[in-house]
C-alpha cells in the first residue's frame, strides 16, 4: 500500500510495516470520526430544553449492543491475524546465503562485527542488493536497535542473540541508527549510522575495517568503547575519570601533590597499574581488561587524536 506522507522506507519489510500502519490508522480514523459524530449528534438531539428538563430516558438495546461489540472484535481479530502472519513472514524472509552482521550493544556504543573478522564502532555498511541479516545482542544492559528508515526496532538483550532480516537495500544516503531503550546516563549519545555500499565500495570498507581493527587510532577507539569510555568522556564533560579530550601532553596534579605529564608511559602505567598515579580529584581506577602492547599503543594513539 503506497504512501507519500510517510518517510520513504528503504526495504521491503519497511513497506510491509507501512502498509499495516496505514491500515490500522485508517480503521482508527473511521472509528474516531463515527464516534465523535454520534457524540455531537446525540448531545444536540437530546440536550436539555425548557420543555424537556429531565432529558430522555434511554434503555438498553440488545441488538445494538451485540453489533457494536461484535464488529470491533472481528476487526481486532482480523488485524491480529494479519499482523501475526506478517511478523512470521518477516522472520522467515532471510535467505540461506544472507550476509550476517553481528550487532553488539554496550554502554554506550554499537559495535558491528563482520564475517571477515573486522569490526566497527558506531557505523556500519551493508552490501547493496544482497540479503542482510542482523544478529543483535548486548553485553551489559538492555538496549534497542532502531533503524527508522527500515522500520526496524529490536531489543538487544544480554545473553540472547536475536536474528532479524534487514532484506535487500539499495545504495543511497547515510541512515541513522539509534538506541531506543533508555540504558543509562549517556543513552542519548548512543548513535550510529548505516550506509549501503556497492560491491567494490563494500569490499574496500571491509578491508579498511579489518586493518583498523588490528592497530592504530581506530583500533584504540574500539577498545576504548569496550572498556574505558563508560568512565572517561571524550568531549571534555565530567565523568568518573578524567576526560580524554586534550589529555595527551597536558600536565596533571596527582593525589600526592606531584605533577605529571601525560605521555605514552603515563597512559600505559595508568591502564596497567591504575593505583600508581591517581589524578587529583579522582578515585583510583578499578581494574580493566588486560591489554597487550599493541592494544595499549592503539589506545594511546586514539587519545592523541582527541585534541
Amino acid at each position: 500500500m503506497p504512501t507519500n506522507w510517510l518517510p520513504e522506507s528503504i526495504n521491503i519489510i519497511g513497506k510491509q510495516v507501512d502498509s499495516l500502519f496505514v491500515l490500522i490508522f485508517g480503521i482508527s480514523l473511521v472509528a474516531f470520526i463515527l464516534v465523535e459524530f454520534l457524540l455531537i449528534f446525540f448531545l444536540i438531539k437530546y440536550k436539555r430544553t425548557k420543555q424537556n428538563q429531565e432529558g430522555l430516558a434511554v434503555h438498553g438495546n440488545t441488538k445494538l449492543e451485540i453489533i457494536w461489540t461484535l464488529v470491533p472484535a472481528l476487526i481486532l481479530v482480523g488485524l491480529g491475524i494479519y499482523s501475526t502472519q506478517m511478523t512470521y513472514d518477516i522472520q522467515k524472509a532471510s535467505a540461506a546465503d544472507a550476509y550476517e552482521i553481528e550487532v553488539i550493544g554496550r554502554k554506550w556504543s554499537w559495535e558491528f562485527k563482520y564475517p571477515n573478522g573486522a569490526s566497527t564502532i558506531n557505523k556500519f555498511m551493508v552490501p547493496e542488493g544482497k540479503d542482510v541479516v542482523l544478529k543483535v545482542t548486548s553485553v551489559d544492559v538492555i538496549h534497542s536497535l532502531w533503524i527508522p528508515d527500515a522500520r526496524l526496532k529490536q531489543d538487544a538483550v544480554p545473553g540472547r542473540e536475536t536474528v532479524i532480516p534487514l532484506g535487500k537495500l539499495q545504495g543511497g544516503k547515510e541512515y541513522p541508527v539509534i538506541c531506543a531503550e533508555y540504558c543509562g546516563t549517556a543513552h542519548t549519545k548512543m548513535l550510529a549510522t548505516m550506509t549501503v555500499g556497492k560491491e567494490d565500495e563494500f569490499n574496500k570498507f571491509l578491508a579498511d575495517a579489518k586493518k583498523a581493527s588490528e592497530e592504530g587510532p581506530q583500533a584504540g577507539e574500539k577498545l576504548a568503547m569496550q572498556s574505558c569510555l563508560s568512565c572517561h568522556s571524550i568531549d571534555g564533560s565530567k565523568s568518573a575519570g578524567p576526560s580524554w579530550k586534550g589529555l595527551y601532553g597536558s600536565e596533571k596534579k596527582l593525589t600526592n601533590g606531584q605533577m605529571v605529564k601525560v605521555d605514552d608511559e603515563y597512559i600505559k602505567e595508568s591502564i596497567t597499574n591504575p593505583g600508581a598515579k591517581v589524578p587529583e580529584g579522582y578515585s583510583p581506577m578499578p581494574p580493566v581488561a588486560k591489554f597487550d602492547e599493541k592494544q595499549l599503543k592503539s589506545i594511546t594513539e586514539y587519545i592523541k587524536t582527541l585534541k
